[in-house]
């Protein structure tokens, strides 16, 4: 068994086309989309800065956890249960991922830290390599800064389609691979990131644009593929989800995370029935329908989704018993955690 992973600090998703932007022109990741499973409410955890891949490689909330016991928690990738496992990550220089990635998988796989250019010759030389791994499992993780912000949406979209093209790289060596060689492909992002969102919403760290984040899955021969998935789902599912792939026992009592491998395969309906995130003192709690924030003094409001996309009209005297509700399932999940 074979995982391919392509990760990214931030990207916005509205910037990607398979996400609904005709405007961008994003070929090579509209094409995967085709042959995977896109997920349409896939959102973020901790959107500290500092630790927000930390999710991706524990499976448990960072949030609302300090950074010193963050840090205690132990990878899925552990060296005890991966023992077999050719484990690799080609990390782009001067991302934030650098210190996360050395304090989690550190002694347990390789790490090469590079230029953008470097990595992606790297990263197709080691897929074309699959071919030769018929007995051993990897993962090979490949991670880069992704577009960097900016208030223009012209530069931005500019920079969206420059990115596609550098995993468009990727997938041409992955599409030269034979049938028994092709591994599982994850894409996804950390953090979305605020380009369109104006006024006080855009300056929360729970912007909609920043916790919302692209995930796509696809599974070689599998049946659901060129599909949509509406669960929602989070950045604790993402090592859970590669664990079940490689056959890595996980114990599950110890992860708030699950594996989207049934969902994919249509077997369940969802994995959670709520998504919870926050950061510089803000909480959220959602479900398909409603976001309930709770601000650094307490405060709650609570938005309409997916209709009010930047959290403009408070509907909480409207929806009182929904806030209220939220409200309770929020504190409970805080409670859990202290």
């Amino acid at each position: 068994m074979h995982v391919v992973v392509v990760s990214f600090d931030r990207w916005s998703l509205g910037f990607l086309g398979c996400y609904g932007n005709p405007e961008v022109q994003t070929p090579s990741i509209d094409k995967l989309a085709t042959r995977a499973v896109v997920f349409d409410q896939h959102f973020a955890e901790n959107l500290s800065g500092e630790s927000d891949n930390h999710a991706w490689w524990t499976g448990r909330f960072q949030f609302p956890l300090q950074l010193g016991a963050q840090a205690a928690l132990r990878p899925i990738f552990g060296s005890e249960k991966s023992a077999d496992l050719q484990l690799r990550f080609l990390l782009e220089e001067n991302s934030p991922i650098i210190s996360q990635v050395e304090r989690f998988v550190a002694g347990v796989g390789e790490i090469d830290v590079a230029p953008l250019r470097e990595v992606l010759g790297d990263a197709a030389g080691r897929i074309s390599s699959l071919n030769d791994l018929p007995d051993r499992s990897s993962l090979l993780w490949v991670h880069m800064q992704g577009p960097r912000f900016s208030a223009n949406v012209d530069d931005y979209i500019a920079q969206s389609e420059a990115m596609d093209a550098a995993v468009g790289e990727l997938l041409t060596a992955l599409e030269q691979l034979p049938e028994s060689a092709q591994p599982l492909l994850m894409m996804t992002a950390a953090e979305g990131e605020v380009v369109l969102c104006d006024g006080e919403a855009a300056n929360s760290a729970l912007a909609e644009e920043r916790v919302h984040c692209p995930l796509l899955v696809s599974i070689p021969g599998a049946q659901q593929m060129g599909s949509r998935r509406q669960a929602l789902t989070q950045a604790v599912d993402i090592g859970p989800t590669l664990a079940d792939w490689l056959d890595i026992a996980a114990n599950s009592d110890e992860l708030n995370g699950a594996s989207l491998l049934p969902l994919i395969e249509g077997d369940v309906g969802s994995v959670r029935e709520y998504a919870y995130y926050g950061a510089n003192g803000r909480a959220a709690a959602r479900d398909q329908n409603y976001l309930l924030i709770r601000d650094e003094v307490g405060m709650t409001s609570l938005f309409l989704k997916p209709e009010d996309r930047y959290e403009r009209a408070d509907a909480a005297a409207q929806y009182g018993d929904v806030a209220e509700e939220l409200d309770a399932k929020l504190t409970a999940f805080l409670r859990e955690r202290e």
